[in-house]
């Protein structure tokens, strides 16, 4: 028989037929109720270049995608939506969508993830010109087709970009980094799990990484000043470097920095444990 947990307090509950928690006192809801979802679909409408804010702290996942110009149309679904507190709104140009649990307990959230608990899934279109700012706790984040300022946060899942543009930032704490068909102005940070780039830097960009590796892929012409560096692991660097340079790291690692075209722009890649590899 599958374990519950007090929605209120996060006690494990007697197997059989308890109506409230012999801990809080708190209703205890029957499995069915507890499977419920709420679905909801919005359509706002928007001038000019809008603003996106999504912030999912439930588990739950965010995927972004480019969709009609004036319009930002946003499609969720809550998974047991009593214990959520939910909420979409709008101000002027600005849509935010806010979705986090109603108590904290390190017990009670470690039962989400071995059963159907509190889950809000957020799947969003907006024009091609857009500004975001995105969070998930435990999901990931995939945005594509978007060109703006771009933030996006997640503790414990991947986030990926395709086909976006602009200044884009990413802060992936346990979980991977993917961009594919990526130009404009990036810094890029990883605490642990690998970093994958594909497309054209056009700023200056970062890459970092505490534990995991770095494969960046330069698409078209580049014109880079660039300056990568490892505490432990290896640089692989296949580009033609003027002015280039190489020095053995403080420990086991390595140092690489030169320049292709003019070097214009600045490409700093860094880790304290992982290779980098930066090629054509």
């Amino acid at each position: 028989m599958p374990v519950s947990y007090c929605a209120n307090c996060g006690v494990q509950l007697p197997e059989t037929g308890a109506n409230f928690c012999p801990s809080c006192g708190a209703p205890v809801q029957s499995a069915s109720k507890r499977s419920s979802a709420s679905s909801q679909h919005q359509v706002f409408n928007v001038s000019g270049k809008p603003r996106l804010i999504v912030k999912v702290m439930v588990p739950g996942s965010i995927d972004v995608r480019r969709g009609q110009e004036g319009e930002v149309v946003i499609d969720t679904k809550v998974t047991d939506p009593e214990l959520v507190d939910f909420e979409i709104g709008q101000n002027g140009n600005v849509v935010s969508v806010k979705s986090h649990t109603r108590s904290w307990n390190p017990v009670l959230w470690g039962s989400y993830f071995l059963s159907q608990g509190p889950r809000t899934s957020v799947s969003v279109l907006v024009p091609q010109q857009a500004d975001l700012s995105l969070e998930t706790s435990t999901d990931p984040i995939n945005v594509n087709g978007v060109s703006g300022t771009i933030d996006a946060d997640s503790k414990t899942g991947s986030i990926q970009f395709a086909g976006c543009s602009g200044n884009v930032n990413a802060t992936s704490h346990t979980g991977s980094l993917n961009l594919d068909n990526v130009n404009g102005a990036l810094t890029m940070r990883a605490t642990t799990g690998p970093t994958r780039f594909v497309g054209s830097l056009t700023n200056n960009t970062t890459f970092r990484s505490t534990t995991g590796s770095i494969d960046i892929t330069l698409v078209g012409e580049q014109n880079l000043s660039i300056d990568a560096s490892t505490t432990v692991g290896q640089i692989t660097c296949a580009l033609d470097l003027h002015e280039s340079r190489y020095e053995k790291g403080q420990y086991i690692g390595q140092h690489i920095s030169g320049k292709i075209g003019t070097g214009a722009w600045r490409l700093s890649v860094e880790t304290t444990v992982g290779s980098i590899s930066i090629h054509k």
